[in-house]
């Protein structure tokens, strides 16, 4: 190594050891700050309910949201079928590829979407949380049997890894052996895991990714598609969502910002900051973390056994949220977290907590002006930051979340329809329709 990376690399373990340094001594002084300032004096001017919005004066939020990608890279539509004079796709890196450059677009004629899954794939076995996404595609009126007439590809294989220990190392071999792979062009990899596809296989030749847990790294904007990760209660939404609750006034709610959900040894650094600051604002009475600790630590500072406690006499978790104004959203062992849907549905603003994260449907969807992406290293001071919100615009992102709820995971569903039963599904509806207006030339998004 040349002294200039050597010096490079002692600036990082410096700038590493500096950053632990600061995280500690502020966690000290964020609790000495709540004893000597209690968090009351910020927030002693309750919003006021008013009777209609667009009645409520216009605000100047920062905002504190991490911009939506630009869509530079993405070809204008009449340009899409056709590639640069002299310009070959197999040279394209897979990390690089993008619509224009790794998507063959004479075998998507139109008019409508049509998708092939390899037949032993139709057999089984898989599992079952690959089910939903076959069984859409089975019911959706998507599939061909005839490859020919294929403008999407299922590969027949399980792809996701729990733990990178699990991975089938010879994957991509299996792949590449199958008939209609062409490099992996047009072929669509389901993953629906905690781990980062990247992380267990890397880029599957130029095949796409539909991934509950992206990473903006990684992400390969307007080729690969962001999902939400469903739990039981966004799964099942029919059962659950009530908009006249989900609709109900900020200043209606008793709670500032609530979190309740696990914790464990092997997750990120933000959930113990999470819980470093609930300890500092126990007392508060508009701030509610409850954390899930069924696994010791191995850290003494950290009593498994009080959390444990105090979570298992906690509030219900589903009054909780409806009873919020913002729900913490911080990710888990992936990037993503089941809060992000739940606190929608509940009326409650996401404020996710995951640097890397790529949000649900980006760049067809544009987060901006509901989720709050709130940077990790500034966690810190974010109850203060969230309680000087103008209520005008914590009102309106309310209502845009909702908005885009019902949008994208209530509108389609039907509980009489097997393809349209769950919210699950319903996102499985929106993933085939962007790429039908992301494939088929002249073709604007379609409902199918």
């Amino acid at each position: 190594m040349n002294r200039a990376g050597a010096t490079f690399l002692s600036c990082c373990a410096l700038a590493i050891c500096i950053s632990g340094i600061v995280l500690s001594d502020s966690l000290a002084i964020s609790s000495r700050l709540y004893k000597s300032t209690p968090l009351d004096e910020i927030l002693s001017a309750a919003p006021q309910k008013t009777a209609d919005l667009q009645s409520e004066p216009e605000n100047q939020e920062p905002s504190t949201a991490i911009p939506i990608p630009k869509l530079g890279d993405w070809a204008p539509r009449d340009g899409w079928g056709h590639l640069q004079k002299g310009f070959h796709p197999d040279v394209v890196p897979a990390e690089k590829c993008r619509a224009y450059s790794c998507f063959n677009f004479s075998k998507c004629p139109g008019p409508s979407l049509k998708i092939y899954t390899y037949p032993h794939l139709r057999n089984g076995p898989f599992r079952s949380l690959m089910g939903p996404f076959l069984s859409y595609i089975n019911v959706s009126g998507l599939e061909t049997v005839n490859p020919e007439e294929a403008c999407i590809f299922i590969p027949p294989f399980d792809v996701a890894c729990n733990h990178i220990e699990e991975k089938d190392e010879n994957m991509l071999t299996k792949l590449r052996e199958l008939p209609f792979w062409n490099n992996g062009r047009n072929h669509l990899i389901y993953y629906n895991n905690d781990e980062e596809p990247i992380v267990c296989y890397g880029f599957l030749d130029q095949a796409m990714y539909v991934s509950t847990t992206q990473s903006l790294t990684d992400f390969r904007i307007g080729y690969d598609i962001s999902i939400p990760i469903f739990s039981e209660l966004t799964r099942n939404i029919w059962l659950h969502y009530n908009r006249n609750a989900a609709i109900r006034h900020p200043a209606e709610r008793k709670l500032l910002v609530t979190f309740k959900g696990s914790i464990y040894q092997s997750q990120g650094t933000i959930r113990r900051n999470l819980l470093a600051l609930a300890k500092a604002y126990a007392a508060h009475p508009r701030i509610q973390l409850f954390f899930n600790c069924k696994f010791p630590f191995e850290e003494r500072s950290i009593n498994c056994g009080r959390l444990q406690r105090s979570f298992d006499s906690s509030p219900d978790f589903k009054n909780l949220l409806a009873d919020s104004v913002f729900g913490l959203c911080p990710e888990g062992f992936g990037h993503h977290s089941f809060r992000l849907l739940e606190s929608m549905m509940f009326g409650a603003i996401p404020v996710v907590l995951s640097d890397e994260y790529v949000l649900p449907f980006v760049p067809e969807v544009n987060w901006a002006e509901c989720v709050i992406h709130y940077p990790e290293h500034l966690v810190l001071d974010m109850f203060s930051r969230l309680s000087e919100m103008p209520p005008a615009a914590v009102r309106k992102r309310q209502l845009k979340c909702l908005e885009l709820f019902e949008k994208y995971f209530v509108d389609n569903v039907d509980p009489a329809n097997p393809a349209r039963a769950d919210g699950e599904r319903n996102a499985f509806h929106h993933v085939f329709n962007f790429l039908a207006a992301r494939s088929i030339p002249h073709t604007a998004a379609r409902d199918f």
